[in-house]
């Protein structure tokens, strides 16, 4: 009787042990997410006048706040609490990600000028050069992205500062979920790249 106890025993510790290894195979997979450039349909092209030596913009580097720069998408549950998800994540380093999006973005309105992005190696050095330091790049996913940024152009031969703004742009989000919050965030950077082309025409009128 001992023995029938004892293999009943074990029987049900190594049912027990399978049902949770099935509980952990069970845990979500992981999704990652990418900023993407949106072209803003009022962009108009800089003129270039190929008599002269073409124009080229250098763009970068972004600076990222430490709360901002990590793996975890961060999103905000209040106006002083915010989340990071684990199974919710970059495909990369975002630092990187938001410079492509926005050095694509800015190829498109400044077209035909070349638009390179930091660090420039090679070809010719850029005329100008705008530098971004992102303040906020947060939002919540039931409302909209939030995105508040600091950035200069400078003169690419003395360095000194031609323009210096603070930009805000807050874009809706069209579903409760991570692919349209990063939708909206690439939107956000969408608007950014319009005035930054704009105030770029302006300087080298």
């Amino acid at each position: 009787m001992a023995l029938k106890h004892w293999a009943t025993l074990a029987m049900a510790v190594i049912a027990t042990i399978g049902f949770c290894s099935g509980c952990r195979s069970a845990s979500p997979a992981a999704s990652f997410y990418t900023l993407t450039a949106v072209v803003p349909s009022s962009g108009v092209a800089a003129a270039n006048d190929p008599a002269t030596t073409p124009v080229v913009i250098g763009v970068g580097p972004v600076s990222l706040p430490k709360m901002l720069n990590r793996a975890q998408i961060v999103t905000r549950t209040t106006p002083n609490r915010v989340a990071m998800d684990d199974f919710h994540r970059w495909a990369g380093d975002l630092e990187e990600n938001f410079l492509m999006a926005l050095t694509e973005n800015l190829s498109a309105l400044m077209a035909p000028l070349q638009v390179r992005s930091y660090p420039w190696e090679g070809g010719d050095a850029p005329q100008y050069r705008v530098a971004v330091t992102i303040q906020r790049f947060d939002g919540s996913l039931d409302d909209s992205a939030v995105m508040d940024v600091v950035w200069t152009v400078t003169d690419g031969d003395t360095g000194q500062s031609l323009i210096s703004k603070k930009s805000a742009a807050t874009e809706q989000v069209e579903k409760p979920d991570y692919e349209s919050f990063v939708a909206a965030q690439s939107r956000a950077i969408g608007t950014l790249s319009e005035e930054m082309a704009e105030a770029l025409r302006a300087v080298m009128e």
